[in-house]
């Protein structure tokens, strides 16, 4: 090797290390912007969309614009008291009851009255959690469980009547907090998770229900499923013996049997990839593998 390639060489390895040593030495740093709002002394922020931002102040919902700190009232009236809590986009959701009603979930498409009631009948109370699209979800308590707090997870496609319970026996409680592509993740708890909130991982019916708690160790007693993307990975936090709080990561695992029979079927490596990225999004056929992080 000549003497001025081996300088180039060293000259080469010499910026590598020194790039990555200050990506390592460059700090986060952050600028803190305190929203514009009607009662200072009172607001929270809880959901965030590209510029988009909403929450509330007394007494109602509020859609800021992050870029210019402007907000737009999404209060439906004057005798409402109202919440946003979560922003996909064009849409917000989340919860507002008239002087002397009960809590109804409600959706919004940027003002106030573009409100719409999700309310679905046969139900005391509804709130809405999570947006995407056209898909909300959220919680209500049934007619039939006033006194006893039994909360059922509940999704929406834009109108109170596209409601769909997705309660089920296992679960006398459930609630449904993220949603994205076709899934729906939250928690349930009953007589078959000894009363402790489990995991849980719907598309689109009760019936189609998997319980994520049971990809986890035995060490854990409780967990529960915050947001999914399209390509089906939830994230949430679980809960030891010892009340140590896990952040923890479910990732769809296609089935070996599901792989084999692609490749089967197609005589292809090709039709197992394309096997996989089909079922990735179906709670039915995919195994979760959960990954934690220690957050205590």
């Amino acid at each position: 090797m000549s003497k001025q390639r081996r300088f180039l060489r060293l000259g080469l390895a010499f910026a590598l290390l020194m790039g990555a040593g200050a990506d390592r030495a460059i700090a986060v740093a952050y600028q803190a912007t305190l929203l514009a709002t009607p009662t200072p002394s009172y607001a929270n922020a809880y959901g965030v969309s590209g510029t988009s931002i909403v929450g509330g102040s007394s007494p109602g919902a509020l859609l800021w614009n992050g870029a210019a700190n402007t907000y737009v009232s999404l209060n439906p009236g004057p005798d409402w008291t109202s919440f946003a809590n979560a922003v996909d986009g064009s849409h917000q959701v989340g919860s507002g009851q008239p002087s002397g009603s009960n809590e109804h979930a409600l959706l919004w498409n940027g003002t106030a009255a573009s409100y719409v009631d999700l309310h679905p009948d046969g139900f005391a109370d509804s709130l809405a959690r999570g947006v995407s699209g056209n898909t909300q979800v959220g919680s209500g308590l049934p007619n039939s469980n006033i006194g006893s707090g039994g909360i059922h997870a509940l999704l929406w496609h834009g109108t109170a009547a596209s409601a769909v319970d997705l309660s089920s026996a296992a679960y006398f409680l459930s609630e449904a907090l993220g949603v994205g592509g076709n899934l729906q993740v939250g928690y349930g708890s009953g007589s078959t998770t000894g009363g402790n909130n489990h995991a849980l991982v719907w598309q689109g019916t009760a019936a189609s229900v998997v319980d994520l708690h049971s990809f986890l160790g035995p060490e854990f007693v409780s967990s529960v499923a915050e947001g999914v993307d399209a390509s089906g990975r939830i994230v949430g936090y679980a809960i030891t013996t010892d009340s140590s709080a896990y952040a923890v990561e479910w990732t769809p695992v296609p089935e070996p049997a599901t792989c084999m029979l692609a490749v089967i079927g197609l005589a292809a490596v090709g039709g197992c990839r394309r096997g996989r990225t089909a079922n990735s999004r179906s709670p039915s056929s995919i195994i979760p593998r959960a990954r934690r992080s220690s957050s205590a």
